[in-house]
This record gives structure tokens, sequence and C-alpha cells, in this order.
């Protein structure tokens, strides 16, 4: 068989994400360098990075400075073309700032949606490639740049997508494979749950109800579609459009405890020119992990001092039932970089935290609703006794009100 065409597909860096308000810059900086190793080591005939390059529209300058540092590396150093497209948090017009410029350079990036873009066709060992770069459009950018004509017949990100498909399919010849580079939800995907509130941002949302979803068909006709949006490695779709054939590379890094236990990778792909492939995943390994540890204060901190890998980033859940003094002050004598901690024993037996207007009621029960949420047992009576005169005296000092 001969030499296949490779590319290396990558997806949702976030550069200057913060996690619990700490910076994770040097975390991804860490992870972009073993990024740069496969390139060597593989030696790909062109990277794409499938969306969400920055965790925000408008992000810090740090963060610009280690994408700079790492596609000059890329393009320049290792003389290899890279593909970037917008994604859900980018903002286009920023990312795609000087775009012409960059094209002559190896680095094509397509920020803003432009329907008459073209491919980006790619030679080696007698296979021509030609790369499609889609980048996330919200339906009514679609509609407005396919004007009048249009109302009505994009409703959805589906129909967006499509438009947009449509649209570069007319530039595409027989002799080619062609290769989509989208940043969408498509059917069949798994989400991480990120229903707490500090997980939410993570896998943004791209609209009410189901009207974001993709069907893998949309992709029919292409070789392989590298997709970003979905943090965890995945292949989706039917047999109808290949096992491999419309694929999640994945995030750069865990971006929330409720990724902890997935692994990183970027994806290797290998096209021939019959139209096969073979997908191969590239390790990523984290500078510091997200890790979950559940225990009693005491317990963790022994753990984290004689655990090897004590400066992952930690969220615990603390199992003591007492009151406890600065709990993350002494948890982080065994694990420096615990960055949450959750006390199941503070909330209400229906694992609701305690409600109700307290106005309404006297001081003494609110002492003993608070003291089952830490002990779990009523409060006791010889304390009930000995405190209730006392709290009626400091509400009577204070004018009623306690």
């Amino acid at each position: 068989m001969l030499n296949p065409f490779r590319l290396l597909h990558t997806a949702d860096w976030h550069i200057g994400k913060t996690l619990f308000g700490l910076s994770l810059l040097d975390d991804q900086r860490h992870v972009l360098a073993q990024l740069l190793d496969h390139v060597r080591a593989h030696k790909p005939d062109a990277v794409v990075v499938a969306g969400d390059i920055y965790d925000r529209s408008v992000p810090p300058a740090d963060a610009v400075q280690l994408l700079d540092e790492t596609l000059t590396k890329l393009v320049v150093d290792l003389q290899t073309p890279v593909v970037v497209i917008a994604g859900n948090h980018d903002g286009p017009e920023r990312l795609g700032f000087g775009a012409a410029l960059l094209q002559r350079a190896g680095l094509t990036v397509r920020g803003p949606v432009d329907l008459d873009a073209q491919p980006i066709r790619l030679h080696s060992h007698g296979i021509t490639v030609a790369l499609c770069p889609l980048p996330y459009a919200e339906p009514a950018t679609v509609r407005s740049l396919l004007g009048e004509d249009a109302r009505g017949a994009v409703p959805d990100h589906q129909a967006a997508l499509r438009a947009q498909i449509a649209r570069i399919r007319e530039h595409l010849r027989p002799d080619e494979l062609a290769v989509a580079v989208a940043h969408a939800f498509v059917q069949g995907g798994k989400v991480v749950d990120h229903s707490a509130q500090e997980y939410s941002e993570i896998e943004r949302p791209l609209a009410v109800g189901g009207t974001a979803v993709v069907d893998p068909s949309v992709f029919d006709g292409f070789t392989y579609t590298a997709l970003g949006h979905l943090h965890q490695p995945q292949r989706v779709g039917t047999a109808r459009v290949g096992a491999h054939a419309v694929r999640y590379s994945g995030s750069l890094l865990q971006y929330s405890f409720a990724e902890a236990n997935q692994a990183r990778s970027a994806t290797l792909v290998e096209l021939f020119a019959d139209g096969t492939l073979q997908t191969f995943d590239l390790p990523l390994v984290p500078k510091r992990a997200l890790r979950t540890v559940k225990g009693t204060l005491a317990e963790l901190v022994a753990q984290g001092l004689n655990d090897p890998k004590r400066d992952d980033f930690i969220a615990a859940t603390l199992l003591d039932s007492s009151v406890l003094h600065d709990p993350l002050g002494r948890l982080r004598e065994g694990y420096p970089n615990v960055l949450h901690i959750e006390r199941p024993q503070l909330q209400a037996g229906n694992g609701a935290l305690l409600q109700g207007d307290h106005r309404k009621r006297q001081p003494i029960d609110i002492l003993d609703d608070f003291w089952q949420s830490v002990v779990g047992e009523a409060l006791p009576v010889a304390a009930r006794e000995v405190l209730t005169p006392l709290l009626a005296d400091l509400s009577r000092r204070d004018g009623g009100a306690l």
C-alpha cells in the first residue's frame, strides 16, 4: 500500500482557561509541547484545530502569546501547514485577524463564516486532500449571509451547517479526498454531565432544546470529519458514514472535575488514496491531572503526604461530621492544589441546603437545624437548656434582632 496522507486532528484548546480562579496556562503550555513532539515524531502533512482555540472571545494577553508561540513553532519551525477554525467560545473576528497574510505562510484561519470560501488543497504521496474548514456559525448568521431567500430555510444549527457544506461542496473535485473541519454538537456524541454551576460553561450549550444537535449524515461524502466541541475523544455516526469517519479528537486538557477520569489525546489520521483511513490516539499527559478524593480530613492529609501525584488538582469530599477549622488550609498540607471541597454532612437529610425564612423561627430552632446538619443528630437537651436563655438574653439586648 502506498504511503498515506497524514493529518493530525486536535481541538478545544481553551487557551486562557481558569479553573476555580486558577490559571491553567502553564498546564496548557506543558501539553502543547507534547503536541509539538507528536508533530516532530509523526510528521503529519497538516494539523487541523477544530475550534475553541481560546476559552473566551476576548482572551488575555498571555493566552494570545502562547497561541502565537505554538503556531509559530508548527508553521515556521516544523514547516507544517495548519488549519484553524473558530468555535463557539472564540471571537471569530479577533481569531481571523490577518488571515489572508497568514495563509501565505501556511496558517489558514477561518474565523467569520464565509460562504464563498474555497477548500484548502494539500498534496502528499500522490494524494490530494481538500480541507473544508466550517467555522462555528449561529443560524442567524448564515441567514443574514444567504439573504432574503433564506427566510425560514435556516431554522437551526443543522440547517446552518448544511448551507455551509452545500456551498463548499461546489468547489470539490472527484479526484480528491474531502475532509471537513467543524465545531458542532453531533448526535450520538457522549456529553459529560456539567450540571453543577462551576462546570456549566465547559461544553457551552449551543442552543436551547434540541436545535443545536446535528445529525452525522450532514457529513456524508467526506472521507473524514474532524470535529470540535465535545471534550471526550470519540467517534460518532453509523457504519453508513464509516466507523472512524466522524470523530472528536477531544480537548487539550481535562477542564472540569466531571472530566477527571477521561484520558486526553490528539488524533492522527492516515488517509489512503482509495478513500480508506485509519486513526491513532496520540496521548497528551497533563502536568497536573484533575482528581477527586474522598475521606475524613485526617485521612486525606495523611494520604496526600504519601501520594506521588500529590500536586494534581484535587476536588475533595470530606466525610467528617464534626466542625472543622480551616479545612482547606489543612488539606493543602497533603494536597497543595486542592481547588474544591464538598461537605455532604453540611446538607440536610434530603440533600438540600437548609432553607426557609429564618426570621419567622426561634434562634434556638435555627441553631438546632445547624447542629443537625453538621453532626447528624438533634441538639442535646442539656445544650438546649443552657443555650435557650442565653439566646433570648442576646435577642433582648439586640432589640429583638435575634
